[in-house]
């Protein structure tokens, strides 16, 4: 399952977990988004009111017994315009 720069509506727990759903075992499920701030320098980025991915939030959702989290981290953007937060996660048999 492949999510890219989707707006939340709604708790971005919930939105994870609906992606979720759609993983078979063995599947991956990889989400990218913005933060409404960067992590480094706790400025607002372009995504500042926005509701996206978050890092703590999926990490709540996707339990060690059900899934293997490959990464999540914030990534930089070569354009200096705020980092991406990267989840890939494989769901166990």
């Amino acid at each position: 399952m492949l999510c890219l720069y989707v707006h939340v509506a709604g708790a971005v727990e919930e939105f994870v977990e609906r992606m979720a759903a759609g993983v078979a075992p063995g599947g991956t499920l990889f989400v990218v988004g913005h933060p409404a701030v960067d992590p480094a320098t706790g400025v607002p980025t372009a995504a500042a009111g926005q509701t996206q991915v978050d890092l703590e939030a999926a990490r709540a959702v996707l339990a060690a017994d059900r899934w293997e989290l490959l990464v999540a981290e914030h990534r930089p953007r070569p354009t200096g315009s705020g980092p991406d937060a990267v989840i890939r996660a494989r769901r166990r048999a």
